[in-house]
């Protein structure tokens, strides 16, 4: 697991330990969350894609589209959602 220290935001891996030091500045740690998985994420890239879709579609929503997005609200009404639940 990667983890990033608090205090000098130095990144290192963690591997089963549940509490450790910092390699950078050597203050005590407690590692929570094991075995999540952390991965670095390229926001940059993500909304490059999300502006090419965009430009492709030439930033409208279609009809159809917001039909759905309709559609899709009115299934999603709370009331509906706690019946549900009460019933479980």
């Amino acid at each position: 697991m990667l983890a990033v220290c608090p205090n000098c935001k130095k990144e290192f891996i963690v591997h089963d330990e549940v509490t450790g030091h910092c390699p950078g500045c050597g203050i005590a740690l407690i590692f929570k969350g094991k075995g999540e998985t952390i991965e670095r994420v390229n926001i940059a890239a993500i909304e490059q894609k999300v502006d090419e879709i965009i430009g492709e579609t030439g930033g409208e929503i279609s009809c159809e589209d917001d039909l759905l997005l309709e559609h899709l609200a009115l299934e999603k009404d709370v009331t509906q959602i706690e019946k549900e639940i009460d019933r479980l």
